[in-house]
C-alpha cells in the first residue's frame, strides 16, 4: 500500500509511482493511494482526503463526498466514508478540483441512507440521476423536490422514508425504477407534470401511471384508480400503511409481485 508520496522530482514521476501501485492491484480492489496535484508537489504536501481508484478520484469538498470523473467533468455525490450526513444539506450544481469545474450529475446509491435531514437542496441545473436507495430510510424528508433536469430515478430511490408525504415527478423523468417510493408509509400526494412523455397522474388519481404499458407503478393511501389502467406494477403499494381499502376496476388484468405487500390495514 502506498500511504503517501513526497514530491522530490517532477509531477510525472509522482504520477507514474501512483500508476504503478494501481497496476499491481487486484481487480476491483480499492487502492489506498493519494491523488497528486501540481499544488501538492510545489508545497509539497499530499492532500489526505483524495484517493485514486483506477480512473476515478474520490474527494471531500465542503463536507460532501464525491466521485470525480475528470474525463467527462462530472461528479457523483456519495455517502460519507464513515457515518452519515445530517442537518441542512446543500448540494451545488458544480464543484471544483485542481482548477477543473465538474457538474454534479448523480446522487449515488445509499448517499443519504439512514440519515436525518432538516433540509435538502439538490442541484437545479445539472442533476440527471438519482440512483437506487439514494434516500433509503432518510428521516426528516417530507417532500422531495426533484429538479427539472432529472431523467432517472433508480430502484428504491426513496425507499422507506417514513415522513415523506408528497412527491412530484417533473417532465424530464424518463425512467422510474421498481419500488422507487416503496414503503413510504405516510405518502398521500403524488403528482406528475402534465408535459411528461413517459408517465402521468391522470384524472387526479394520486399515482404514477406508465403511459407505455398503462400500468400503475406507484400508488399511495389516497390513490383512486382511473378507468384506463390495466395492470398494477410490482411493489406499487408496498408498505402503504394508510391503505384501508381500494377499488380496482374490472379492466385490470394483472397485479405485479408484492404490489400490496406489507399493507397492515
Amino acid at each position: 500500500m502506498l500511504k503517501g508520496i513526497m514530491a522530490q522530482n517532477t509531477f510525472e514521476m509522482a504520477r507514474k509511482a501512483v500508476e504503478a501501485v494501481i497496476a499491481n492491484a487486484k481487480e476491483g480492489e480499492m487502492v489506498p493511494t493519494f491523488y497528486i496535484t501540481q499544488k501538492d508537489l510545489k508545497e509539497p504536501v499530499v492532500q489526505p482526503f483524495l484517493k485514486f481508484y483506477y480512473n476515478e478520484v474520490y474527494a471531500t469538498i465542503d463536507g460532501l463526498y464525491y466521485i470525480l470523473n475528470f474525463n467527462d467533468q462530472t461528479a457523483e455525490l456519495i455517502a460519507p466514508t464513515y457515518g452519515h450526513y445530517e442537518g441542512d444539506i446543500v448540494i451545488p450544481d458544480y464543484v471544483e478540483q485542481d482548477g477543473t469545474k465538474l457538474a454534479v450529475t448523480t446522487l449515488g446509491e445509499g448517499a443519504f441512507s439512514n440519515t436525518t435531514l432538516t433540509s435538502l437542496q439538490l442541484p437545479k441545473e445539472t442533476l440527471k440521476r438519482i440512483k437506487g436507495t439514494a434516500f433509503y430510510r432518510t428521516y426528516g424528508l417530507k417532500t422531495l423536490d426533484i429538479p427539472e433536469t432529472v431523467t432517472t430515478l433508480g430502484e428504491g430511490a426513496t425507499r422507506e422514508c417514513p415522513e415523506l408525504t408528497h412527491i412530484h415527478i417533473p417532465a424530464s423523468v424518463k425512467h422510474i425504477g421498481v419500488g422507487a417510493f416503496q414503503g413510504c408509509a405516510n405518502l398521500t400526494s403524488i403528482t406528475v407534470d402534465e408535459n411528461n412523455m413517459s408517465y402521468d397522474s391522470r384524472q387526479g388519481c394520486n399515482a404514477i401511471i406508465d403511459k407505455a404499458s398503462e400500468s400503475m407503478i406507484q400508488g399511495c393511501s389516497t390513490t383512486r384508480f382511473p378507468s384506463n389502467v390495466y395492470t398494477i406494477g410490482d411493489k406499487a403499494f408496498y408498505g402503504t400503511e394508510g391503505l384501508e381499502s381500494i377499488s380496482i376496476p374490472v379492466g385490470v388484468t394483472a397485479i405485479g409481485e408484492q404490489a400490496f405487500a406489507f399493507c397492515p390495514r
